[in-house]
């Protein structure tokens, strides 16, 4: 499921980049969410208390879930949450979410990982965007979409 938003964006990023952080998120989502589960992709540009806009990424799915235990490891290679999962059943390497936290540096970013075991997991990346410029130089104020 896509959410729909308030319209279209501008994004001013490596395409390259996003590219990969939702490829992997969304694989992730998908692979670890059980038939008739959901899961939901969200984008969108948020203006900060600083007068700054970041673009908001995040994917939710109704999966397994992560212990609380084991989310400030899943961001370090070749961590598996569950041991037994390896290439061998196609559950990974467990490079996926280490790739997604260095893309996200890569760009200026954060992570956020909020989960609760058996319910579900969401993934938020949060990227700073520049203001879009004039051109006589001078920011422009970025109108709601």
């Amino acid at each position: 499921v896509i959410e729909e938003g308030a319209g279209d964006f501008d994004i001013h990023s490596d395409a390259r980049l996003l590219d990969l952080i939702l490829k992997n998120l969304i694989e992730n989502a998908i692979k670890f969410t059980p038939e008739g589960g959901e899961v939901r992709v969200g984008m969108e540009l948020r203006d900060t208390e600083d007068a700054a806009t970041e673009l908001v990424l995040s994917v939710a799915d109704t999966g397994i879930g992560i212990s609380p235990e084991q989310q400030d490891r899943v961001f370090e290679r070749f961590y598996q949450v569950d041991q037994a999962r390896t290439t061998a059943d196609g559950r990974g390497t467990g490079l996926g979410l280490a790739i997604v936290k260095h893309a996200a540096v890569a760009l200026g970013g954060k992570v956020r990982l909020d989960s609760l075991l058996g319910r579900g997991t969401t993934v938020t990346i949060v990227v700073p965007q520049p203001a879009p410029i004039q051109e006589d130089g001078a920011a422009l104020e970025m109108a709601d979409a």
